[in-house]
């Protein structure tokens, strides 16, 4: 039976990078867990979906070690090519590296990634993402009916402080004022 399973998760961040905005690293890990080998190989994230509602966001970084990367830019969602082939049991992996400008403080995304493939009769199958790196949390042997988002909270805390103490004084100028110095 052809079957297809993808993770996705957080190994990076969110991190403020001190412009207010945030860094963070998405992995992406696609495998053949049917009996016969995948052709075809996407995965489609709608990062633009998932960042709608901050202020802005952009895709700092895409690469894979094993698949062919083939991501045009924003409004692209796809990340591959569509021409590696996933043997039985094999997997791959997809980092992506994202930098988003919240527009509330603080404020949360949900992401889902979709893997797919073609069997060796042309006939497709897919998976939507499962958070973490478990595909198949529940363990009945079906990855697919498993999607739980990945989610990230970013949040600006307060950086500000402020410390004020008396060095010297108060000294009476004799003119109905004082002299403090801090």
């Amino acid at each position: 039976t052809p079957q297809i399973s993808l993770t996705k998760q957080v190994t990076s961040g969110p991190t403020l990078t001190g412009d207010g905005a945030f860094l963070v690293e998405y992995l992406l890990t696609v495998t053949n867990t049917g009996d016969v080998a995948l052709t075809d190989l996407q995965i489609t994230d709608d990062l633009a979906t998932t960042f709608a509602s901050a202020s802005s966001y952009s895709v700092d970084s895409i690469s894979s070690p094993g698949l062919t990367v083939d991501f045009s830019g924003p409004g692209d969602s796809t990340l591959l090519a569509g021409t590696d082939t996933l043997n039985v049991d094999e997997f791959n992996t997809v980092s992506i590296t994202v930098i988003v400008i919240p527009a509330a403080n603080p404020q949360s995304f949900d992401n889902t990634a979709v893997a797919s493939g073609n069997d060796p009769g042309g006939a497709p199958v897919s998976d939507t993402s499962q958070d973490g790196v478990d595909p198949d949390p529940d363990a009945d042997g079906d990855p697919t009916n498993n999607s739980d988002p990945t989610t990230i909270t970013v949040s600006h805390a307060a950086e500000l402080s402020l410390t004020k103490r008396v060095s010297a004084g108060p000294t009476d100028n004799g003119d109905g004022s004082w002299t403090v110095t801090y």
